[in-house]
């Protein structure tokens, strides 16, 4: 979909609104318009309406992590449709949406990670190949990058800067863990200060100068859910802002404009409508409830919104 179109006036680039072309001799206006795609016919305008570009198969796949990187989105690792075994693979798909493949990740696996800092995207970690970092430039080369102390999966990913940063997990031996470890621009790996408690099932984000995370806990009732928040600006200095309201897991979070939105989740009493919301400077501010009770959501970010699904 092409959101805008833009044409000059008097040297001023002006928001093309509408569209037109002469045929016989009239004005007549153009409702969408195509251009040719690896020899496809792809929307290049549609008034600013939605358009579906069609399906690009790739395998079934689960568990597995996406970042993108220049203009190409890339999707590794995971477990095949039937979880029989573990996968190696990433897929590309750049912006003209034509598919190819990275070399393979080190080793199969998955529960892994991934961001990306302008320059590499990186996937950390994962069941299977647990200290393996592994990092893409945008030509596709892959680069191996220092392996954490502790290998572990279900860990959490952000970007802050130009550091990704991978925080907490589960090592080998089924211990949950604090580590945090951030790999910035030139792939170099530093060690900031551990969270303050040990999480696993992490969900990570970033909201202003600062990365948060948040995942299950040790138990602080007789069930383990998350609760405490942890945060880490561009020093990677860590602190931690007031705690969630509600023991929760299975969260999903994403941003508003200022604000970073954590939407429901799985509580004691199953799930979960209330929604935990800070601002750009770590304050938390109260939120509207989500319309149903849901875990596990589908989130990402549109301009001022954040849409759950």
């Amino acid at each position: 979909m092409a959101k805008k179109a833009l044409l000059t006036v008097g040297g001023v680039y002006r928001k093309n609104k509408k569209a037109f072309a002469t045929i016989g001799g009239v004005y007549r206006k153009i409702k969408k318009a195509y251009v040719t795609i690896g020899g496809v016919y792809r929307p290049c305008w549609s008034g600013g309406k939605l358009e579906k570009y069609g399906t690009k198969t790739d395998y079934a796949r689960y568990m597995f992590a996406g970042t993108a990187i220049g203009n190409k989105a890339l999707f590794g690792g995971g477990q095949n449709g039937t979880g029989s075994s573990y996968i190696q693979d990433v897929s590309v798909f750049d912006n003209s949406l034509t598919r190819t493949q990275a070399p393979n990740l080190t080793s199969k696996r998955t529960n892994l990670a991934a961001s990306s800092n302008g320059g590499y995207a990186i996937f950390g970690s994962g069941y299977g190949g647990l200290p393996h970092v592994d990092a893409y430039n945008a030509g596709l080369t892959m680069f191996q990058a220092p392996k954490p102390d502790v290998g572990r999966y279900r860990v959490g990913a952000a970007t802050i800067g130009n550091k990704v940063l991978f925080a907490g997990g589960t090592d080998a031996y089924g211990k949950r863990t604090k580590n945090t470890d951030a790999y910035d621009g030139s792939l170099t790996r530093t060690v900031p200060e551990y969270m303050n408690d040990v999480k696993d099932e992490v969900c990570g984000v970033t909201i202003g100068n600062h990365a948060l995370f948040v995942g299950i806990e040790t138990s602080k009732t007789s069930y383990i859910y998350m609760y405490s928040v942890d945060a880490y600006d561009e020093n990677l200095t860590r602190t931690n802002p007031e705690n969630f309201t509600t023991f929760r897991t299975q969260v999903s979070a994403a941003t508003a404009g200022d604000y970073v939105i954590f939407v429901g989740g799985y509580a004691s009493t199953g799930a979960v409508t209330s929604v935990e919301c800070y601002d750009k400077n770590l304050t938390k501010v109260a939120a509207p409830d989500m319309s149903v009770a849901r875990k596990w959501t589908a989130a990402t970010s549109i301009e001022d919104f954040a849409i759950f699904a």
